[in-house]
């Protein structure tokens, strides 16, 4: 060897023989770059000298140009993943995810490249496994690892042991503990099947006797330090003290530690294991071990906050896509979402697992919040960035189906090739969107169809019906009479709550849409009629809770969706609100049982809902009022179509299609309200006790008069008939507009913040509050004068004390609709007849109501169509009070005025020439032109 390396002028034997020898600094000085790179063996021999002494960015780069100069070798491609792989590990790195995402791509390539030329390529298999696993993608570790037809493993990389064991460690990740039996049985004898089985036992909460006679037995078989280390990982993750414990605390790393933490965390102890980690020194390893205390002691949150400062310390973009999912799995949605976005802009487009699971926690997230337009975008998104599969799709038509955009959503079905439901949900969406987008016969037919393919699901068959009888006949087309008997059929099995009772009347009719309307109109009426008789003595000071009870449906229902058209939460009269008002001043710091109208008031102005409940040292709502909310809150979550009800004004039965934007409203709502009934204290009250006698079954309303009663303390309450009904039990009570007056009249609370949550109250049509005329005039001219919350201002009798000066701010407000649009002051005199109505004596009304439609026609600039809808306006209230009619009166007076300024044949022409109602229309006629008159006047 010596002659050799002496006749050596190019040095590459004494580079050879350095090698030999271990001498890497040797082979490094007689092997140059340039020369070790002409031969793809010398290559081989100048990458030992500098693995062993050179840093590991050095070594990268040699092999970056052997890459280049030998571009089909499978080799250089392993050596070079490897070392990519091996920097990843480095938390200093700031390229961690590229190089995972690089040594993953070669891995690949050396794969096929060694399968092409029938090399063993196992190694190259294992290598593509462990860099999934460590850019958060167990899923696609299990698929290279596994044969087919499950995976695309060859069967003898497959079998390989360094495969099976990475295999074994991305199935537990993600939770398929029935691959570990398969797995170790492949395995030989020895250490590494001992493990695999051990923790297959822990992962199924085997017996500790038989889990420890396993860690046992891989204590005996671990042989090297590696493998102890494991061991002590393992076992204490099962909860078992391992072995070796003298060994184990000489260690000067982190595996001590962690080996101590995740004792504790087994045995209950998580706070105690929160304590270490907070005091060590933070290393991925304590990082992810810390993230596992928190988990374990509830705190998610935290848990997401430590994930999340990891993937900055550690340059590591799969800490947030832990941070994202832990975040969703505690439905802290508008985080994980802000989370997930963060992800995908440091996640390689490589990681395609875990992109898509960042694009499903966003579209899910915007989903749980009922954000219509943020899911669409996330959709979208995640369509752009993964492509146009079925998944992502559904996500987006189901976002454009919620948000009101039928035709896109059934774009998003169709196109790039037509999308056919998997499950119910998706058979749901399709419904929905091909009932407004794509309707016709074979669309009948073809959601007849899905229902039947999903006998189950109950939500698909009410939907069904719903977007076919309440569209008629027209909007289907030419239906065949199986597809009509089919709906029919449909409509036997589902009931609908008609009727006043707990049964719901069930309605079997044969026909067409028309006849099944006309058959379905006793019901619907008796429903309406109903509806709007509870809602009257609502608004006259009757509990909200009597309209839920006679009506039939959940108390925060009625409340949420206002059932009686508005909230009466003021007492109107001056001595029963003083007397309020030192109830809430005595109730202040003490406990106080709150009502499910309090928190659905306070669910209007969220912001100070915090300050006010915080006054009182303790807030208490009953069971009962808490599961009214949860139900309603899941009854809104379900999708509908449309509904079909019977207008007493119209007198028919009518189909309306459902608003997107009202239904997510609602839902938002009642999430809220159930959210914070959860955050009071609640004592269950499942009888009345000490009111009601003998009408305990259902009323959930009076439940917190009843335990007002019992614990003698104050009722906060809204609901002002109920708050009279506590007064009349002996209950002390207020609302919170009496709260919110002691406030600020104390300077406990800001008497600007205080307006400005009344104004927000008035304008969510809570009535009966004192007259802000700054409020009336800014809310009519935000709405553009059509009659909206300042207009119902005027239908409430109370409005009406100072009857001149109510009127005069009326007239201020009807004359600026008049010039916004004439047709729009018909609201304005119909709310003023509602509240004069109320509250002026019968023997005056119809005098009033025929001076308010004049003045309502001069302030419409004497619009014929205008002045035909005023009419019916005071017509119909008085028919509904039972008052002789204004019309008479009303058209008299304006016949006069305008026959004084035009003449009669423009009067008259004023006066029949608009959309008069067929009832006014004969009663104008005889007036003005006399009874049978038929002359040139009645031909203008």
């Amino acid at each position: 060897m010596k002659r050799a390396e002496s006749l050596d002028a190019s040095g590459r034997v004494v580079a050879l023989a350095a090698g030999l020898r271990d001498e890497p600094d040797k082979v490094l000085e007689s092997l140059s770059e340039p020369d070790a790179l002409k031969d793809p063996y010398l290559t081989m021999v100048r990458l030992y000298g500098l693995r062993r002494t050179a840093p590991t960015s050095e070594v990268i780069q040699y092999l970056e140009k052997a890459l280049e100069c030998y571009p089909d070798s499978a080799g250089m491609r392993l050596e070079l993943g490897r070392q990519l792989l091996g920097r990843s590990f480095d938390p200093g790195s700031t390229a961690r995810s590229r190089d995972r995402q690089r040594a993953h791509e070669l891995a690949l390539e050396a794969r096929e490249l060694k399968r092409s030329m029938r090399l063993p390529s196992a190694d190259a298999a294992f290598l593509a496994i462990q860099s999934a696993l460590l850019a958060g993608d167990p899923t696609m570790a299990i698929q290279l690892g596994t044969a087919p037809p499950s995976g695309e493993a060859l069967p003898i990389e497959a079998a390989d042991p360094d495969v099976r064991l990475a295999v074994a460690q991305a199935a537990v990740l993600v939770g398929r503990i029935g691959m570990l039996e398969d797995i170790s049985q492949g395995l030989p004898e020895g250490f590494h099947r001992a493990v695999i089985y051990a923790e297959t036992l822990s992962n199924s909460n085997a017996d500790e006797v038989v889990l420890r006679s396993a860690y046992d037995d891989v204590w005996a078989l671990a042989s090297e330090e590696e493998q102890r280390v494991l061991y002590w990982l393992s076992a204490s993750s099962a909860g078992i003290l391992p072995h070796g414990m003298p060994a184990l605390n000489d260690r000067t790393d982190d595996v001590p530690l962690i080996v101590d933490v995740q004792l504790k965390i087994a045995n209950g102890d998580a706070p105690g294991a929160i304590a270490l980690l907070r005091s060590a020194p933070r290393t991925e390893r304590t990082a992810r071990a810390l993230v596992s205390a928190l988990l374990a002691d509830g705190d998610a949150s935290a848990a997401a906050g430590v994930l999340e400062s990891s993937a900055d310390r550690f340059s590591d973009a799969t800490y947030l896509v832990r941070a994202s999912e832990v975040l969703a799995g505690a439905s802290l949605w508008a985080r994980a979402a802000a989370t997930a976005e963060r992800a995908l802009q440091r996640l390689p487009s490589s990681s395609a697992d875990s992109r898509r699971r960042m694009h499903a926690v966003r579209t899910d997230a915007a989903w749980a919040l009922q954000e219509w337009r943020a899911m669409a975008e996330a959709a979208q998104a995640w369509v752009d960035d993964l492509g146009p599969r079925g998944q992502q799709r559904w996500m987006l038509a189901l976002a454009r189906q919620q948000g009101g955009e039928p035709d896109q959503a059934w774009r998003a079905i169709q196109e790039p090739e037509p999308l056919l439901p998997g499950d119910a949900i998706e058979a749901r969406v399709w419904v929905a969107a091909a009932a407004r987008a794509n309707h016709g016969p074979e669309t009948a037919r073809a959601i007849l169809s899905l229902v039947r393919a999903y006998p189950d699901e109950s939500a698909l068959g009410d939907l069904a019906v719903a977007v076919f009888f309440g569209r008629g006949e027209s909007h289907w087309g030419d239906l065949p009479v199986d597809v009509i008997e089919g709906f029919q059929d449909l409509l036997r099995t589902r009931s609908t709550e008609y009727s006043d009772g707990d049964a719901a009347g069930l309605a079997v009719v044969h026909g067409d849409a028309q006849s099944i309307r006309d058959a379905l109109r006793p019901e619907l009426e008796a429903r309406a009629r109903a509806v709007d008789t509870f809602a009257e003595r609502v608004q006259d000071g009757w509990p909200y809770g009597a309209l839920s009870t006679g009506v039939g449906s959940p108390y925060v229902q009625a409340l949420l969706q206002r059932a009686a058209g508005c909230l009466p939460i003021a007492t109107p009269d001056e001595a029963a609100l003083e007397a309020e008002l030192a109830i809430a001043i005595r109730s202040l710091a003490s406990t106080v049982v709150v009502d499910a109208s309090t928190v659905a008031i306070g669910g209007l102005v969220q912001d100070v809902w915090p300050t006010l409940r915080g006054n009182f040292s303790a807030c208490i709502a009953t069971t009962q009022q808490y599961r009214d909310a949860v139900e309603c809150a899941e009854s809104f979550k379900i999708p509908i179509a449309g509904s079909l009800f019977f207008d007493v004004r119209m007198g028919e039965v009518v189909a309306r299609e459902a608003d997107s934007e009202v239904q997510a409203s609602l839902r938002r709502r009642a999430e809220w309200l159930v959210d914070a009934l959860a955050e009071l204290d609640r004592i269950d009250r499942p009888k009345l006790e000490l009111i009601g006698e003998g009408a305990e079954d259902g009323l959930t309303w009076l439940s917190v008069v009843d335990l007002a009663k019992a614990k003698n303390l104050p009722l906060w309450v809204d609901d002002l008939g109920l708050r009279s009904l506590a007064a009349q039990e002996g209950v002390p009570a207020f609302g919170t507009y009496a709260l919110l007056t002691a406030l600020a009249s104390s300077g406990a609370f800001e008497p600007d913040r205080a307006v400005a949550a009344l104004r927000e109250l008035r304008q969510q049509y809570v009535v009966d509050l004192p007259l802000d005329l700054e409020w009336l005039r800014h809310s009519a001219a935000k709405e553009h004068w059509m009659p909206g919350p300042s207009a119902f201002f005027f239908s409430r009798a109370r409005s009406w004390r100072d009857a001149q000066k109510t009127y005069a701010i009326w007239s201020e407000l009807v004359q600026a609709a008049g010039l916004q649009d004439p047709i729009r002051v018909a609201g304005w005199v119909h709310a003023a007849s509602e509240g004069l109505v109320r509250a002026l004596p019968r023997d005056r009304a119809t005098e009033v109501l025929a001076a308010l439609a004049s003045k309502g026609a001069a302030a419409a600039r004497f619009d014929s169509d205008a002045i035909g809808a005023c009419l019916a306006r005071v017509r119909e209230v008085a028919t509904s009070r039972g008052i002789h009619t204004p019309v008479p009166a009303a058209v008299n007076a304006l016949y006069e005025a305008l026959t004084i300024a035009a003449g009669p044949a423009e009067a008259a022409r004023i006066l029949l020439g608009g959309r008069l109602d067929a009832l006014d229309r004969d009663v104008v006629r005889e007036l003005v032109l006399g009874p049978g008159d038929t002359s040139h006047a009645a031909a203008e």
